[in-house]
């Protein structure tokens, strides 16, 4: 907060807190003083009115240049869309306001401003999915969980209306950037100024690291969208836990349908937390968290408690962040679904072409030069690990007279190298060819069979990730 020279004061507040305190006529307590949001400042750039659509099973929200998808990204099917509830085409962004003081407000506006706005929490993919994790959670061959992880991901916060009230959106005077009550509207509109009123629905985003998660029937979770609401929490809190970081540090939000609906986890401090990645990264962290959800929900005092338990507890998980949530939250929900996570395994998917990262394995061991017993190797080494695979076995090279035996995207060639590399003019081809490939931008590494295979695994583990435990 600031004081201004011309009078009155500056206070700042993070843009999604803004989105609520400083919404349409909303009622502001600062320093013992009552005052009324009136205004927009509005600039010409300001009135550019945006477009989105929300996908209604996943909460993605196609906003601006993806307006016009016709496809959810998440689940690559086509929207079935009611336009009433998932189409907003006078989305305007929240820009600076001003209030002025007040003496006094009336009981009906104390009442509105108790009940606030409904504001909903969607998300989006700016830099596309291939910058994106995608891992499968699942016992055996049952899969529990579909997991995103999404660096830098928008989170876009709609304010769409006063809770209370039956009108969609708030009536803006384009001309001054003052907001019109229902009674100022009315007389405009009886004035015959309708051309200077519009209705609009504010939006503000910003950039997280997030987990998008999907649960499946598999799971075991009770309780329908309850159940999904009490995982999503428990998630959250062990997270925190797990961490030690704040709870208002983590964000989490239900997306997509009521009756099925999905849950995203996002990084809400100021700047990347660079946790979120780390349960992705490390599926040994993703262990952790779900036997820390367990512990939380069901042991008290280091001794598991058996049976029906309290709904929920400020010492697991009820919080002033989920105050909202109190009556939908139950941890007995929830007890099949975390043991089955407990016991659970997560697998990254380094490559969408398989749905699976043994299937993947046994592609790539049917593509191998069937006479190099190193290529074999190499790649058991790896699937034994549960290190990422290569995206290709024998690859071609464009323009170039040279076959490498693997490739990992964008750009690693990786050779390895048998007992015919021990002639030293097979050694001099190598040396020419793999120059000529690093000339041209590519990474080329490669394994000499009489050397320990954990030594080319450790210099690189950028490439050579975990991505499931074995």
């Amino acid at each position: 907060m600031e004081t201004l020279e011309g009078g009155g004061v500056f206070i700042s507040r993070p843009r999604f807190i803004a989105l609520s305190e400083f919404g349409p006529r909303n009622i502001i307590y600062h320093d013992g003083t009552k005052y009324r949001v009136d205004r927009m400042i509005l600039t010409e750039a300001d009135l550019n009115l945006k477009k989105g659509k929300i996908c209604p099973k996943t909460g993605y929200f196609l906003f601006d240049k993806q307006y016009g998808y016709e496809v959810d990204p998440i689940i690559n099917k086509r929207l079935q869309l009611d336009y009433s509830k998932h189409v907003h085409t006078t989305l305007l962004e929240m820009a600076e306001t001003r209030a002025y003081e007040i003496q006094r407000i009336t009981c009906q506006e104390e009442e509105r401003t108790k009940k606030g706005y409904d504001v909903q929490t969607y998300f989006a993919v700016d830099s596309g999915f291939e910058n994106t994790t995608e891992g499968i959670v699942s016992i055996g061959n049952e899969k529990l969980l579909h997991i995103h992880y999404i660096p830098t991901c928008r989170i876009f916060k709609l304010n769409l209306k006063w809770r209370t009230s039956n009108e969609d959106g708030f009536t803006l005077n384009l001309n001054t950037g003052y907001w019109q009550s229902k009674k100022q509207k009315e007389e405009k509109i009886n004035a015959g100024e309708v051309d200077s009123l519009k209705d609009v629905k504010l939006f503000t985003s910003d950039t997280a690291n997030a987990l998008y998660i999907q649960p499946v029937k598999a799971l075991g979770l009770a309780g329908g969208s309850n159940g999904v609401i009490t995982l999503m929490f428990a998630i959250k809190r062990a997270i925190e836990n797990y961490f030690q970081v704040e709870a208002n540090e983590i964000g989490a939000s239900i997306m997509g349908d009521d009756e099925a609906p999905n849950i995203l986890i996002y990084e809400a401090a100021e700047g990347s937390l660079g946790v979120l990645s780390q349960i992705v990264d490390h599926p040994s962290t993703y262990h952790a968290i779900m036997t820390e959800a367990y512990k939380l929900c069901f042991f008290k005092n280091g001794v598991e408690e058996e049976g029906e338990v309290i709904p929920a507890t400020f010492d697991d998980l009820l919080s002033y962040y989920n105050q909202s949530y109190h009556h939908q939250i139950d941890r007995n929900l929830i007890r099949d679904a975390l043991k089955n996570l407990q016991n659970s395994t997560l697998e990254i998917i380094s490559n969408q072409s398989f749905n699976s990262y043994d299937e993947h394995y046994h592609f790539l061991l049917s593509s191998i030069d069937s006479n190099s017993s190193t290529e074999e190797k190499f790649l058991k080494f790896l699937y034994k690990k549960g290190i990422r695979l290569p995206d290709e076995a024998q690859p071609k090279v464009n323009k170039m007279f040279v076959r490498p035996d693997f490739f990992y995207k964008p750009n690693i060639y990786i050779f390895c190298d048998g007992t015919p590399h021990d002639d030293p003019e097979v050694r001099k081809h190598d040396m020419a060819k793999r120059a000529a490939l690093k000339n041209a931008g590519y990474q080329v590494l490669s394994w000499y069979y009489k050397d320990p295979l954990e030594d080319l695994i450790a210099t690189r583990p950028d490439i050579f990730k975990k991505v499931k435990e074995k």
